[in-house]
């Protein structure tokens, strides 16, 4: 059985689930931020990684 998320992995899943575009991690971080919600921009990489290991999201990389 898979370990369950953490809160941050949490809120990180939801707003990409409820995204009807694609957005960044830099999005992501001020979306949670203007929700009220206290995420490092690190830890919203490492949630998106999390949720790609585990096949609930797919992330790419964007070369400047």
């Amino acid at each position: 059985m898979k370990a369950k998320l953490t809160r941050g992995q949490q809120w990180v899943y939801e707003l990409l689930n409820s995204a009807s575009i694609e957005i960044t991690a830099q999005d992501i971080f001020v979306q949670l931020q203007a929700q009220g919600r206290s995420l490092g921009l690190a830890t919203v990489y490492r949630a998106i990684k999390v949720l790609q290991l585990r096949g609930l999201v797919q992330a790419r990389s964007l070369t400047s």
